[in-house]
């Protein structure tokens, strides 16, 4: 079974308001990156974008990480061997939640990400 990836969101969200990159960004860069970000400051407000269940959710991915990578590093890395089937339920239970969070994640994100499209922004403008 493949599965299923959401790169698309993965570096968006450092333009967040409190995120620690966008401190950067805001002290260190140019009056371009400044206008993207009050203009995504704006389109947080005029789509409804809830920040504060965004950082619900990424709390709820980055738990599922926190699970699933250090045991898949020492059964495939470490140990070298097959994992147990405890072993196996459980990265496949964490990565099944790590993949309904991202959908989520995708589901509100894609339109405060549409809208700056609209705006004017390319997608490689988006990103850290």
């Amino acid at each position: 079974m493949s599965e299923e990836r959401h790169y698309r969101w993965e570096n968006f969200y450092c333009l967040f308001p409190g995120e620690e990159v966008r401190h950067l960004i805001e002290s260190k860069s140019s009056n371009l990156k400044h206008r993207l970000l009050s203009e995504l400051d704006r389109a947080i407000a005029e789509t409804g974008f809830d920040l504060e269940e965004y950082r619900r959710l990424t709390g709820m991915w980055r738990r599922c990480i926190d699970i699933y990578k250090p045991l898949v590093k020492k059964i495939y890395g470490d140990e070298r061997r097959e994992p147990t089937p405890a072993e196996e339920r459980t990265v496949s239970k964490a990565r099944g939640i790590e993949n309904s969070v991202l959908k989520r994640l995708d589901d509100i994100i894609d339109p405060l990400f549409q809208r700056m499209l609209e705006l004017g922004y390319h997608e490689d403008d988006l990103t850290c």
